[in-house]
Parts: C-alpha cells; structure tokens; sequence
C-alpha cells in the first residue's frame, strides 16, 4: 500500500475513493499475491487525467520493482512517456515490438489505426528527429532535445 500511496486510504469505505485511487487499491491487491507478471487492461479507461497520472505513476514503480507489467492502453502520449517497450498489433497480429520512440517513428502507423503521441506527430510534421536517434521525439524531454541543437 505504502508503494502506491494508499495506506491512507485503508479505513475508508472504497466507494468513497476517486477511480485513480480505487485503481491503485485494485493493483495493490494484486501485488499482495507477489506476482511476476502483472497484466492489465485499459486501467484507466474510465479515468481523468488526475486518475490515469496515478496509475502510471503505480505502473512505473512496479517496473521499477522488477515486476513486468503488460497493459492494453490507448492513450499513446502515456504509453509513450511511461513504457519500455510498445507492442503494435493490428488484427490480432504482432506488427512491431520494440521501444517506444521505434515503434512511434514507424511511417505506417495510420494503416495500422494508431495515433502516434503528439510529440512525434509535432516532429513528423517539422521534419524534427532526435539527433542521437534519428527517430522522432515522443515526450516533450525528446522533443525538447530535437529542438535544442
């Protein structure tokens, strides 16, 4: 509880939690089995942005942890800011699996019915790639160094 900042909440009814705070109580009971592996998803399908920021931030520390945490999410610009590794899959099959700055610089992303992040969409257009990479910036770290020359 303590890794994802709800011990605080443990005397309160659940229902009474925001749904960032109701998912970090869902996760911690998971961690509490030990896992490995963690798979989820759409965590924060039915979250604000306040709500899906901590659950990122939950993810993280449990990467950080050395548990592998697999998760289904559509909000590119967090899967990008937040992942290792992104896997691309169009119609159940396997296009792409590697970082997300790879993965996100990939021209036929828009064939495959994905959304790059904003920063790669803002690079593309600028024809701006990171000089070290020569792929285009996904968070706005990336794209600060792109732009900084």
């Amino acid at each position: 509880m303590a890794l994802l900042d709800i011990a605080r909440f443990t005397e309160r009814n659940p229902f009474d939690l925001s749904g960032g705070q109701m998912q970090r109580m869902a996760i911690a009971s998971i961690i509490a089995m030990n896992p490995e592996v963690i798979i989820l998803d759409e965590p924060t399908s039915q979250l604000d942005p306040q709500g899906s920021e901590e659950v990122f931030q939950a993810v993280q520390k449990l990467s950080q942890r050395g548990i592998t945490v697999i998760m289904v999410e559509h909000k590119m610009e967090k899967i990008a800011a937040y992942s290792d590794r992104v896997m691309l899959l169009d119609d159940g099959k396997l296009i792409d699996f590697d970082t997300p700055q790879k993965v996100f610089s990939r021209d036929d992303l828009a064939e495959h019915g994905v959304q790059a992040p904003a920063f790669a969409r803002i690079g593309r257009g600028l024809g701006v790639k990171n000089p070290k990479t020569n792929m285009y910036p996904v968070t706005l770290e990336e794209a600060r160094e792109a732009l900084v020359k």
